[in-house]
């Protein structure tokens, strides 16, 4: 087996620098234990520095001819969800934070690179992002050339991208005492520092095992009614947007509804996003800053014995994680079945047929197979997010190579849903795919969509509900089809991100 490390400089400076890294002394000699190769790769391979992603990355892998107006949200690559608004200048990359760049420049001092300079500092993939290809494009073609294991360096972290159906398996469960952890960049977090996404080994395990109970099948019931009431304000706006235009942003109203369940669900808040549509952010944000102590998620997690910073940082991550999520996920299946309407007709034709008149519920909603299948096809396609990491706390074996304690470890979800070893024809959305028949072929992790193992999406049952029953309401209601506003893909910048997401979505939009 062969893993490469993507960069500029020799093997032997790129072993040193993760040893001293890594394990916090200087630089020893190399691991050469029989049967083992030392991370990254064998000794005496020679590495290159990748090439700009192409238009054409991967072999036999072709760009959907029209997605919506895309954008990779604003969450810091390698930081998600935590500096807010780290955003990356179009043109010429340029990391925003001094933390990464500071980490670079020490590196740089301790190993005199020569090829640093202001756009060195970001690491491979910031530079390969350069001309707005995307992380998600560069996992793909990176993985065509260099194979299902290999290194990066995030700003100049060493980083092994571990694609391989085999070793995920390890990763995930066989072996997750190893790799329990996620990336962190300690103190840079703000008031989600104590959140479940950033909370590490017995700490995070006791928080998670907390916070289950609130997604139990009994809770998610019982979330049901709040979901309907706002799918129902949903239908009610769009139903009186279109009487004067018929060519809607999808993204805002979804992103209203999204926001509306949240903050019912979670915080108590009647807050009724789509009714001011002009700025739906100004009255969120006061309900959210005078939000009561008193509302059910802040109830449930005091009564836990969680702390108030374990609470606010959950509280947030929530917030944050469950909007922009759900409102892009409702916003890619929406853009699929208005560009195929026999796909929306039968979609239509389900729900009419199995609940009639009945609003969705938790109950009812797993009897629409169909929109299973359109669901899970959705996910596949755009995954809510491209890439996951994983960081490994003692040293330990990975596929025959040694890990070492401190090493970051990435999971290209993107890539490995679009890989067309693993899907035929992987940029045609065929919900069909997800039939029992043809599902029994499926790798175990080529469909990964909230990761896997014990540190999988807490909050996935929760998300799966709302998407379903918010695609309920609206395609009982109105009919989809593109406009002469639905954005297709060569007229969109693309930014690097971990967080896949529409900046808008304008569809022809008319009532059943």
């Amino acid at each position: 087996m062969t893993a490469r490390f993507v960069t500029g400089i020799t093997t032997k400076q790129c072993i040193n620098h993760a040893e001293h890294t890594w394990m916090g002394q200087p630089s020893t000699e190399t691991s050469k234990s029989k049967g083992h190769h030392a991370l990254p790769f064998p000794p005496h391979a020679r590495i290159h520095r990748p090439e700009r992603a192409p238009d054409t990355n991967w072999k036999h892998h072709k760009e959907p001819s029209q997605i919506p107006g895309e954008r990779e949200s604003p969450l810091c690559t390698r930081i998600r969800a935590r500096l807010i608004r780290s955003y990356f200048s179009k043109g010429k990359t340029e990391y925003k934070s001094k933390h990464i760049y500071d980490m670079a420049f020490s590196y740089v001092q301790k190993n005199g690179d020569s090829r640093a300079n202001a756009n060195s500092y970001t690491g491979d993939y910031y530079d390969s992002t350069e001309n707005g290809d995307g992380i998600r494009k560069a996992d793909m073609m990176w993985i065509h050339k260099y194979g299902k294991i290999f290194g990066t360096f995030d700003g100049r972290q060493p980083n092994l991208l571990v694609a391989d159906q085999e070793l995920l398996k390890e990763l995930f469960v066989k072996k997750f005492h190893f790799f329990p952890d996620r990336q962190v960049f300690e103190g840079a977090n703000g008031d989600m520092e104590e959140s479940i996404l950033n909370l590490k080994g017995e700490h995070w395990k006791n928080v998670r095992s907390l916070m289950t109970p609130a997604f139990t099948s009994g809770k998610l019931k019982k979330m049901s009614p709040m979901i309907n009431k706002a799918g129902n304000s949903l239908v009610e706006q769009m139903s009186e947007k279109i009487k004067s235009e018929s060519v809607l942003d999808m993204k805002r109203f979804y992103g209203g509804f999204t926001m509306d369940v949240i903050a019912s669900t979670a915080f108590g808040i009647d807050v009724s996003s789509n009714k001011n549509q002009d700025d739906p952010f100004v009255k969120n944000a006061a309900d959210f800053l005078n939000m009561s102590f008193s509302s059910p998620a802040i109830l449930m997690m005091s009564k836990s014995g969680l702390t108030f910073k374990e609470i606010l940082g959950n509280c947030m991550i929530f917030f944050l994680a469950g909007y922009e999520t759900t409102a892009s996920s409702l916003c890619f299946m929406t853009f699929e079945v208005a560009r195929r309407q026999e796909i929306q007709e039968r979609l239509y034709q389900e729900v009419k047929d199995v609940l009639g008149d009945e609003e969705p519920d938790f109950e009812n909603i797993g009897k629409l197979t169909y929109l299973d299948l359109c669901v899970n096809e959705t996910l596949r396609m755009y995954p809510p997010v491209l890439r996951l990491d994983r960081a490994c706390v003692q040293d330990a074996e990975l596929g025959g190579y040694k890990i070492p304690k401190g090493t970051f470890l990435t999971v290209p979800i993107y890539a490995i849903h679009h890989d067309p070893v693993l899907w035929e024809n992987p940029d045609e959305y065929n919900p069909d795919r997800f039939l029992p028949e043809n599902r029994k072929s499926h790798a175990q992790y080529q469909f990964i969509p909230f990761g896997s193992g014990p540190r999988n999406c807490i909050g996935m049952r929760l998300g799966l509900l709302e998407f379903k029953m918010a695609f309920v309401h609206v395609i009982r209601k109105f009919q989809f089809s593109h406009s002469e506003k639905t954005k297709i893909l060569d007229d969109i910048d693309l930014n690097a991100s971990d967080v896949l997401s529409p900046k808008e979505l304008w569809l022809n939009v008319k009532r059943r």
